[in-house]
């Protein structure tokens, strides 16, 4: 049977696929060839595309951007096909390809019903995007000073002073912002500068620029030897899920990372917690017009104990309102958090909290309840065997001291972990005092704290049967945490996920981590692994 099929040295910048015509080959034999043309591809796939893009249906002139590096000739491309479109009739947000449709009254390339051609464009566009905004970037950094500069006012007259980094304020009204703007924009600037290695990241597309101004601006209090370190580490741990194909990471992810891995270089967390504890602290502010915040500093583990109080007993709480000014009004969790929070502080234990529907006891799906919050701690650390940080959801890590203390206190739920060739997962949860649920949804939860749509990191989430029961059983390797929006669309619409266990040869004892495959409905699939809960990677030297 002759057939049309595709080939080349997928990867190569400026060298698109060939088409080879009328070859006469079997189906058998294209599958193969597209096979390996896949696996080529996602070994030197540029930084900024995702592992699933190649299988996807693309039009021509798409896939071949999947194999340009963020710069002009992808610019270019990008103007030429949006020009081209234009020019056949076609607006933004529409795609000319014939995709498939799963039936005919949905259509699929049309503005709310995405298909794989267009998702690629816009990502395409976000890493031109940000090799711009790094270019920009770099040009701020090189016509102020890769370092502060210093200038005396009057040279004859030294005892005038200096004026530190006068370029400030040329630049401020250039880039549209206020001097205090512009010069606290410069520091971040040269923070990144000094990072060689996450500027080129940006540059290639593997992080976009303002995800490199949060995670530079995130270890600013590290030695700059550390902040080197820190984001070495990052980025391996970037490149090693690339390897892998899994998803790309979101900010949040490459956040958390930074936040463990600077926990495993700086094992001195116990000093910082307690610096943070002198610094405790409340402050009101007034803000005008009948609006204040009253905000406290506390301890991470502290503050996070209490978000959780006030969030159980609010979830707890009728909506409907007795305030004269509220009624007919539901109100929010946000709105019933703030009212408990001001009953509690204001002794009123009989109003808000206390109202028809109320209770102490309830909290929100897949949340701590009460003043309970989880840390996820390992055995040895448990046992006084090792001092790896431990972790709390939501929150980050806290020292192996601290995690003793709230694994030993009733109030607390201890996550117990196990470290294997197969990597670390949560095996055990302790017993709690606040109403637990089965053991199976408390170690679903364990295991995975937030919702398992990629990128999501919502921690209020459902149990979903990832196949649908009773075709699917209630087992752990069939249950997955969802949010609700998530397990809508899953439930309804074309999302489609799997799960599987990583394979040893021979079988491992400890647990396999777990494998999610999402399709999405324009047809891209997303690989993705729960991270684990402890950075247990030995301590570097």
């Amino acid at each position: 049977m002759a057939v049309e099929v595709e080939f080349g040295i997928p990867g190569w910048p400026g060298r698109p696929p060939r088409r080879q015509e009328r070859v006469g080959w079997s189906a058998a034999d294209s599958a193969v060839v597209a096979a390996f043309g896949q696996r080529v591809w996602r070994e030197a796939r540029p930084a900024w595309t995702q592992s699933g893009w190649w299988a996807a249906d693309l039009r021509p002139e798409v896939r071949e951007m999947t194999l340009l590096t963020p710069g002009p000739d992808l610019q270019q491309r990008l103007v030429d096909l949006v020009a081209a479109d234009r020019a056949r009739g076609y607006r933004l947000g529409e795609c000319p390809h014939p995709h498939y449709a799963p039936n005919i009254q949905e259509r699929v390339g049309v503005p709310g019903s995405p298909c794989a051609c267009q998702v690629v464009l816009v990502a395409a566009w976000a890493a031109v995007a940000s090799w711009t905004a790094a270019e920009a970037d770099q040009m701020v950094v090189e016509v102020a000073g890769a370092t502060s500069v210093e200038q005396v006012l009057v040279a004859e007259r030294p005892e005038l002073g200096v004026v530190c980094d006068p370029a400030v304020e040329e630049l401020a009204p250039a880039l549209r912002v206020s001097p205090a703007g512009a010069r606290y924009r410069l520091d971040g600037l040269r923070r990144i500068a000094g990072l060689p290695r996450l500027q080129a990241a940006v540059r290639c597309g593997s992080v976009w620029a303002w995800q490199a101004h949060v995670v530079a601006t995130d270890l600013r209090h590290l030695p700059h030897s550390d902040q080197v370190r820190v984001v070495d580490q990052l980025l391996d741990r970037v490149e090693r899920r690339r390897d892998q194909g899994l998803r790309e990471w979101t900010l949040t992810d490459l956040r958390v990372q930074a936040k463990r891995i600077a926990a495993r270089l700086d094992l001195d967390l116990t000093a910082r917690r307690r610096d943070c504890h002198a610094r405790r602290g409340v402050r009101l502010r007034l803000h005008g017009q009948g609006f204040a915040t009253v905000a406290a500093d506390l301890t991470d583990d502290i503050a996070t104990r209490i978000f959780n109080r006030l969030t159980a007993v609010a979830a707890g709480v009728a909506a409907d309102s007795d305030d004269p000014d509220d009624v007919g009004v539901p109100r929010t969790l946000e709105q019933r958090r703030a009212d408990v929070f001001t009953d509690l502080l204001l002794g009123d234990t009989g109003g808000v909290a206390s109202r028809p529907g109320g209770s102490h006891e309830c909290s929100r799906p897949g949340m701590p309840g009460g003043g309970e919050v989880a840390v996820v701690v390992d055995v040895a650390t448990l046992l006084t065997l090792g001092e790896t940080p431990a972790e709390i959801p939501g929150c980050g890590p806290v020292p192996a001291q601290i995690a003793r203390q709230l694994a030993a206190d009733l109030p607390w739920r201890a996550w117990l972990t196990r470290t294997s060739a197969a990597g670390t997962q949560v095996v055990a949860t302790s017993p709690t005092t606040y109403r637990p649920p089965a053991g199976l949804a408390r170690l679903i939860r364990a295991r995975e704290p937030h919702c398992r749509m990629p990128g999501c990191r919502t921690r209020a989430v459902d149990l979903d049967h990832v196949t649908p029961f009773p075709r699917g059983l209630t087992t752990e390797a069939n249950l997955g945490p969802l949010c609700r929006r998530h397990h809508v669309l899953k439930t309804h619409l074309r999302w489609r996920a799997k799960i599987t266990t990583d394979s040893h040869d021979p079988p491992v004892p400890e647990p396999d981590p777990l494998t999610w495959t999402w399709t999405t409905p324009a047809g891209i699939t997303y690989t993705d692994q729960p991270a684990p809960p402890l950075d247990c990677a030995p301590p570097p030297i």
